[in-house]
């Protein structure tokens, strides 16, 4: 759970990619699982979506909103994937923007 008082305004989000050797044994190919997602937040007891992408997700995801939110809940829909995700970190954060 989040503390609903604490506005945030970026998200990163790491996938753990597939990785595969090449023929020749030397290269490797990164193979991301996550095609497609949204982030929706808990407002007024419904989900809201503050963010949809149909590209993939990378190793790593960087949201940043132009707007600060306020939740208690967040969630990660998969819509569209690979193989089943492995998601290792995701940081909620609130950064001030510099003028």
């Amino acid at each position: 759970m989040l503390d609903e008082k604490q506005a945030f305004n970026k998200i990163s989000i790491f996938d753990y990619p597939d990785i595969k050797q090449s023929k020749d044994q030397f290269s490797n190919f990164r193979t991301n699982r996550i095609q497609s997602y949204c982030v929706d937040i808990l407002k007024d007891n419904a989900w809201k979506t503050i963010y949809m992408s149909e590209q993939p997700m990378g190793d790593c995801k960087v949201i940043h909103f132009p707007t600060a939110y306020k939740t208690s809940k967040l969630r990660l829909r998969v819509l569209k994937a690979t193989a089943p995700p492995s998601i290792t970190e995701l940081n909620v954060i609130y950064t001030s923007k510099s003028k």
